[in-house]
């Protein structure tokens, strides 16, 4: 059976991408688990405290391909971030296939509302 490239796929049938959430005082750590992903191959978009995240494997085509278990795939996820996320310091790191996402908590201030 002959195997569709990368750009024939339909977003609709990526893979989404598993994630861990962890919150300290000062900031979230997001970790992606993005296996034989290379930091090259990862889009990342924050807009209106909503993140997305785009990433694509690809395999190497070199010779005959004699048996397949594993091919190229396309991970694919979006979150709602909290309010107090600050989207504009978002770190990003790649290491052995795990994204890891650190994002500094701003204060909001609290409102006093007045009983009429």
């Amino acid at each position: 059976r002959p195997q569709r490239n990368l750009q024939q796929r339909d977003l609709a049938h990526a893979r989404k991408a598993k994630m861990n959430v962890h919150s300290t005082d000062n900031q979230y750590i997001i970790q992606f688990a993005l296996p034989g992903v290379k930091k090259e191959d990862v889009k990342l978009h924050a807009e209106n405290n909503q993140l997305t995240l785009e990433a694509t494997r690809k395999l190497s085509q070199d010779g005959k391909q004699i048996h397949t278990e594993f091919t190229a795939e396309l991970f694919k996820r979006s979150i709602v971030l909290p309010e107090e996320a600050q989207t504009d310091t978002i770190k990003a790191e790649m290491n052995d296939g795990i994204l890891t996402l650190t994002i500094t908590k701003q204060t909001i201030p609290s409102k006093t509302i007045s009983i009429l």
